[in-house]
């Protein structure tokens, strides 16, 4: 498994773990916030798909047009910590 790290415009610090193989990445975390862990998954099988249906969206305002925020989710404009 791989790993890079940034300091992002907070200041908080973000560690990203990958795939070493296809590069995706798998999951990050700030380590002064241990309890939190953003995974990154990106199922293939549709039956994992709906384990991993999201309930909140980050980072709206940097969003895609064409994307379309599900119905019922919490949404921020940035990061919600």
């Amino acid at each position: 498994m791989g790993e890079w790290s940034r300091v992002a415009d907070s200041g908080n610090c973000n560690v990203a773990k990958f795939c070493l193989s296809c590069g995706n990445r798998i999951y990050q975390y700030n380590p002064d916030q241990m309890e939190i862990v953003k995974l990154k998954l990106k199922p293939v099988d549709r039956e994992l798909a709906a384990f991993f249906e999201p309930s909140v969206h980050i980072w709206t305002s940097q969003k895609v047009p064409w994307y379309v925020i599900p119905e019922g989710v919490e949404v921020f404009d940035a990061n919600r910590v």
